[in-house]
């Protein structure tokens, strides 16, 4: 049987409703890190210019794709 502290993760939640909202009242945080990085993945590929400047910000090669001109 598995730890119960093995996956503590999922004690915190990554964003609360607001008051009088519906749905869950918390968006447990690996749920939220997932959505937060597809959303992040869709923005990259669909858009070179924030792919160049996130390179440049973290000192990598600016990568290229679907034609996109070097910025």
């Amino acid at each position: 049987m598995a730890d119960r502290n093995e996956h503590a993760y999922f004690r915190y939640w990554g964003k609360a409703r607001k008051e009088g909202e519906p749905d869950a009242p918390y968006h447990l945080l690996p749920y939220h890190c997932l959505d937060v990085a597809a959303v992040d993945a869709v923005l990259l590929e669909r858009h070179g210019f924030l792919r160049a400047r996130l390179a440049r910000a973290l000192t990598l090669p600016v990568p290229h794709a679907r034609g996109d001109e070097p910025t």
